[in-house]
């Protein structure tokens, strides 16, 4: 039985629907969830859908746009879902060499990838003009200066907490590199405060529908322009 994002990571509004084949207005089931009103105004959602692979592989690289070093993008999901595919697009959207390879760590908890695109900021965050492409130049007191700008966490095979505290979670989270992980429901109180979170449902198939929510002001901010763009 196919798992729906949890309550709490899905925020129960009016307009927190999408149409099946018929037109009619929806929303997700499970607790809190019941049929829409008729003519219900979908005014803001915190959601998107993708209808295959591809437009989800897509909308990881358009999400990258709004990444900057630093960032936690926490993905949950069942298996088959569409976390890796997403993340592959989120890697070429930083502009990760070879983006195509990007899979899940078989036997490893973590991979990393350079991402020249992110030479594009600062330390601070903000994007700078005529930037040195060597990544060790975002290096400010306390982050990492391995010129990685991407990390890969898959939790799948996780079984102990142990395991991700003996490779340093804490390290990676002062890095100047964009953090993304699978299977992040795993870490539960191991997360960051604030991140951004995206439950990922399979509706059918290849359709699958995508909640965010931003936890912290800056990702609150992250989600609405992505769902906005």
């Amino acid at each position: 039985m196919k798992k729906r994002c949890p309550k709490d990571m899905v925020e129960s509004k009016a307009e927190d629907t999408f149409p099946n084949k018929s037109g009619t207005l929806l929303r997700p089931s499970g607790e809190g969830y019941g049929r829409a009103s008729e003519g219900q105004a979908l005014s803001r959602t915190n959601w998107k859908t993708s209808p295959n692979m591809g437009e989800t592989e897509a909308m990881g690289r358009r999400l990258a746009r709004f990444l900057r070093p630093g960032d936690v993008v926490a993905l949950t999901g069942d298996l088959g879902s569409g976390k890796t595919t997403f993340t592959k697009g989120i890697a070429a959207g930083l502009g990760v060499a070879g983006s195509a390879y990007v899979n899940s760590p078989s036997f490893v908890l973590i991979k990393e990838y350079r991402a020249p695109a992110l030479s594009k900021f600062g330390s601070s965050g903000r994007r700078k003009s005529g930037a040195n492409p060597d990544l060790s130049k975002l290096s400010s007191s306390g982050r990492r200066k391995d010129g990685a700008s991407l990390y890969h966490f898959d939790l799948y095979r996780l079984d102990d907490l142990g395991e991700i505290e003996y490779i340093g979670l804490e390290d990676y989270l002062k890095s100047d590199g964009v953090l993304v992980i699978e299977w992040a429901e795993k870490l539960k109180d191991m997360l960051p405060d604030e991140r951004l979170h995206i439950c990922i449902d399979i509706v059918s198939k290849n359709r699958r529908r995508f909640n965010f929510t931003g936890h912290g002001k800056r990702y609150d901010t992250i989600s609405r322009r992505y769902l906005k763009s």
